[in-house]
């Protein structure tokens, strides 16, 4: 990969960054090699570099944080404002294959601001199963939102159905407090075991008593752009982007399918989730057509029951009054990830296989 490099093959020290000059020799000034590692015993520190955010690889930090990496419109604003801060440990790259290990929110605020270099610490990690939990354990910083419960049961979890961690209940608390450092995350009084720490541990158990693939999952902004780079006319007015669960089909019948029938058309939707397993996001799509579904028959047999005739003519239920034109591929099985990098759609046939 071309971006993966030692953060000495960049000739030049200084670059423009946010409108302002930022030299990679003040930042190694300010966090010495033996202050980094100290800080982060699970790395191999390699050195200050820069990234080329053209080259950013996208991976949602599945695993690590159940809704994605979300927006952050308040540090892209303090970003916009002061600029780039060399007093704060920089983003960590993974030298082995450019993927982050800390930094994807800076990222991803950076690129909206329109830049394509940002400086960043080149390392390896010592164990390469331990992304996740660095990952975990490293968003402990200004510039990141703190992992929470949701966040670590996620982690665990995969963990477990990569066979990285055992399953079984003292297995994944060993590796909870280890690798994880929960106790970090929630202390406990007067030396008394945290009751979070079991709780955490009992949802893993429970999540992978059925392995399932996790679900990318993003903001809605996103996936109009992801939608943008796609052959489907998602413009279209008779056609919506809409997250299946909640009051969903009662806002697709009312504010889409009604009004495209007035004017003869097929209401058309692209859907999308937002849970963490594969089985749950085919339950959501499910519910969501089965009562898309009801609603709409009902109203017609509730026009049916009344004294209201339409033109002297039996008032009859057409057959086609909306269609889902393709689902988003999130889930992480082999299908979709080809899908989502090509930018197709999947069908829900496709998708309930």
């Amino acid at each position: 990969m071309t971006n993966v490099k030692t953060p000495r093959s960049i000739a030049d020290q200084t670059r423009n960054i946010l409108g302002r000059d930022v030299n990679l020799g003040v930042m190694e000034k300010n966090f010495a090699p033996s202050e980094l590692q100290e800080k982060y015993p699970q790395l191999e520190i390699e050195g200050f570099g820069w990234f080329d955010l053209n080259e950013s690889i996208t991976d949602d930090n599945l695993g690590v944080r159940t809704k994605g990496t979300e927006d952050a419109p308040d540090l892209r604003n303090d970003l916009k404002v002061s600029g780039w801060d060399t007093s704060f440990i920089p983003p960590i790259i993974n030298l082995l294959d450019g993927t982050y290990l800390d930094g994807r929110t800076r990222a991803k605020e950076m690129i909206k601001l329109g830049e394509r270099w940002m400086p960043v610490i080149y390392a390896k990690l010592k164990e390469p199963d331990n992304q996740r939990a660095f990952g975990i354990v490293a968003n402990k910083h200004t510039y990141a939102k703190r992992a929470n419960k949701d966040d670590i049961v996620s982690a665990l979890s995969q963990d477990v159905n990569d066979g990285i961690c055992p399953r079984g209940h003292d297995k994944i608390m060993l590796r909870l407090i280890e690798v994880y450092f929960g106790n970090e995350f929630y202390t406990s009084e007067n030396g008394r075991k945290n009751p979070m720490l079991q709780r955490i541990v009992n949802e893993v158990w429970e999540e992978t008593s059925n392995p399932d693939e996790i679900v990318r999952n993003r903001e809605r902004d996103e996936w109009i752009t992801w939608l943008s780079k796609t052959k489907h006319n998602h413009d279209d007015p008779n056609t919506c982007l809409m997250m299946v669960g909640g009051n969903r089909p009662e806002q697709f019948l009312t504010r889409h399918i009604l009004p495209a029938g007035i004017k003869g058309k097929t209401a058309e939707v692209i859907l999308y989730v937002n849970v963490k397993t594969e089985t749950k996001a085919k339950e959501a799509v499910t519910i969501f057509k089965r009562e898309v579904d009801q609603l709409y028959t009902d109203m017609f047999k509730t026009v049916s029951k009344s004294n209201l005739s339409v033109n002297g003519f039996d008032l009859k239920q057409p057959e086609e009054t909306w269609e889902i034109v393709g689902i988003i591929p999130q889930i992480q099985n082999e299908q979709q990830q080809i899908a989502f990098t090509d930018y197709e759609l999947v069908s829900y046939e496709e998708y309930m296989k």
